[in-house]
């Protein structure tokens, strides 16, 4: 594969290393707030408002660099800029300071992410190489990052190094960038787009309305409620930071293979089938989760996170490929990831409260319920059946 391109490894690279980051920050940020004698309802505010103000300025950065001709230097910009916020928010300890550079460290690293996979998927179709090869490497890289922090806050606590690892597998990623190669985008017609009537022809879209909202009832529920399996790890089942971290490794490593098969499996199930065995299988994981009081049995149930994580990461996308016009595909996705990023902060709020009153186990019957309800939309729609 390298020796018919010798420019992609440092994709890889790029991938691997940048998910680094982002396996030691997702996982651990809410403990660390807590460990701040934060509440849950202000926990739920730092990061919800964050992606508030990430929904609206992403579309801007995306647009910024639709105009720019350096589109690598647009990516390292807001990757500097992140990890010099990354640095300042992990000096903080006061709840109103953590806010205000947790809001400006969203609006930069919510870019990151758009930014890197329209470069890698423009070159992937120039030359003619498999996505999702890369971006399960970045998968293999998030939990690289999760056990290497667990491990090392294990012995030294988890102040240190783990804003220190952020930042240098930040930087790192900004250096790799420099060894890409000049990536061609192609240009769409200079006639000005009529982004209303992409709108409204959106819209009027049933099956695009569809899959937006099965998203709401499915993956996206238990992104949000994710974010407290470490807080029920050490407040519920006696964990630690190293727990965090195999909880990460046993749930996320089986990504990097599900990701490549799921086209595979969509082919032979079809759409309809498998997403009611991942509306079924997080039903009963969050049930679990829920009432289990046995750390081993808790993490061996968590292997079939994998499911609902190609659901959303794959079969969303390819859903969409197939029911929305390819001519305003680009607003379809900004859309889709605005509306994503609206329930994320209300469903992060929510949790944020109900952990603060009720604890973390009602958060999992919550999104049990929710997923339910998923479930029922899937199973009594026909949207699913002329789409192969």
């Amino acid at each position: 594969m390298f020796k018919n391109d010798k420019n992609l490894k440092y994709f890889f690279i790029f991938y691997f290393v940048y998910y680094i980051s982002m396996g030691v920050y997702f996982p651990f940020v809410n403990v660390h707030f807590e460990r701040l004698g934060f509440t849950g309802s202000q926990i739920g505010s730092i990061a919800s408002i964050g992606l508030l103000f990430a929904m609206v300025t992403t579309p801007l950065w995306g647009t910024l660099s639709d105009r720019s001709k350096n589109k690598k230097f647009i990516l390292g910009f807001v990757m500097i800029c992140t990890a010099i916020c990354a640095y300042i928010w992990g000096k903080q300890n006061i709840y109103m300071y953590v806010l205000i550079i947790s809001i400006i460290y969203s609006i930069f690293r919510s870019s990151i992410n758009p930014l890197s996979d329209s470069l890698t998927v423009n070159y992937c179709a120039k030359k003619g190489h498999d996505f999702g090869k890369i971006r399960a490497i970045g998968s293999l890289g998030y939990v690289v990052g999760s056990f290497v922090i667990a491990n090392i806050a294990s012995h030294f606590g988890l102040q240190g190094p783990y804003i220190f690892i952020v930042v240098i597998s930040l930087l790192l990623s900004v250096g790799i960038l420099f060894f890409y190669p000049s990536i061609e985008i192609v240009k769409e017609d200079k006639q000005q787009k009529n982004y209303k009537e992409d709108m409204k022809k959106l819209l009027k879209n049933k099956n695009y309305i569809f899959i937006i909202i099965v998203m709401l009832f499915t993956n996206q529920l238990m992104d949000s409620a994710g974010g407290y399996v470490g807080n029920h790890l050490i407040n519920n089942l006696s964990g630690d930071q190293s727990t965090i971290g195999l909880y990460t490794l046993i749930a996320a490593l089986p990504e990097v293979l599900f990701i490549m098969l799921i086209s595979n499996i969509i082919h032979r199930w079809g759409y309809k089938k498998l997403y009611l065995v991942a509306c079924v299988i997080q039903i009963l994981r969050c049930i679990a989760y829920a009432f289990i009081e046995s750390l081993p049995l808790f993490l061996i149930i968590s292997v079939v996170h994998t499911v609902m994580t190609g659901v959303g990461s794959v079969a969303h996308l390819k859903y969409m490929n197939k029911v929305v016009d390819s001519k305003v595909m680009t607003t379809a996705l900004s859309l889709y990831t605005s509306i994503y990023l609206i329930f994320q902060a209300i469903y992060t709020q929510v949790f944020g409260i109900i952990y603060e009153l009720f604890g973390s186990r009602y958060i999992f019957l919550a999104t049990a319920l929710l997923t339910l309800v998923g479930f029922m939309i899937v199973y009594r729609s026909k949207r699913f059946d002329t789409i192969v």
